[in-house]
């Protein structure tokens, strides 16, 4: 696996949402927070818990013995993946210690910061993903908490879809803050929001020029046909004389 770039930015990736997936549960059964905070909570939890599902199929695919598989970590990786089950949750703390183990050829800050210049594209592309679904939870949970119940963004649902609609700078106006704190949030909601549209639209723009890039490999052969053509040209050239 860490011969193969885009897998281990996969797994980095999910081994941050799982350290989110754990924050957020301790902040839900630590932190004195509001019935609609706790459903955000919620709804971000299950999607979170749709990625690991995903994950966990993937993994399930690609394991040279399947059966294997599900009695040493499948079965975690499963139970895991079910939200809102309390006991089931503890689970994730696992999962991230078994993602670190495996990432465990990348030992030192250097050697990933490294990988991540030396991949910037894939890279970037998981975290902008990442920084999207961390802005966009902690922006309904901050709006929630300063508008209130008596503002027009009173409730989860309302305040996810307003995060939504306000990151990507469209704005429908239905749902709007009415104090000058959740329009601050707004503001810093929407320049977070275009950067990592920007981020993501350059990040896949690059991998698919690279893929559309030949190889080095591809390169020195190319050369190398090119250098027997002149030969051969030569040759045919001096046997006409």
């Amino acid at each position: 696996m860490l011969n193969d770039p885009p897998r281990i930015a996969y797994q980095l990736f999910i081994l941050a949402l799982s350290v989110i997936s754990i924050a957020l549960i301790a902040v839900e059964v630590l932190a004195p927070v509001t019935p609609e905070v706790s459903r955000v909570i919620g709804i971000v939890d299950t999607f979170i818990c749709a990625v690991f599902f995903f994950d966990f199929t993937q993994c399930l695919i690609r394991a040279p013995n399947r059966k294997q598989y599900m009695l040493r970590y499948g079965w975690l990786d499963l139970l895991a993946c079910i939200p809102s089950v309390e006991p089931l949750r503890a689970g994730r703390a696992l999962r991230a210690t078994r993602i670190i183990r495996l990432l465990r050829g990348l030992k030192s800050s250097r050697v990933l910061v490294s990988y991540f210049v030396a991949h910037k594209a894939i890279s970037a592309f998981w975290t902008a993903i990442l920084a999207g679904i961390v802005s966009l939870t902690f922006a309904s949970i901050a709006i929630l908490h300063v508008e209130g119940p008596h503002g027009t963004i009173s409730t989860a649902g309302d305040a996810l879809w307003w995060s939504i609609v306000t990151s990507t700078t469209v704005g429908y106006g239905d749902l709007y803050p009415t104090t000058m704190e959740g329009r601050l949030i707004g503001a810093m909601l929407m320049i977070i929001g275009v950067a990592i549209l920007g981020v993501l639209t350059a990040s896949i723009a690059s991998m698919l020029v690279q893929r559309e890039e030949p190889s080095l490999t591809e390169i020195t052969a190319l050369r190398s046909e090119i250098a027997e053509l002149r030969e051969l040209l030569r040759s045919k050239q001096w046997e006409g004389r």
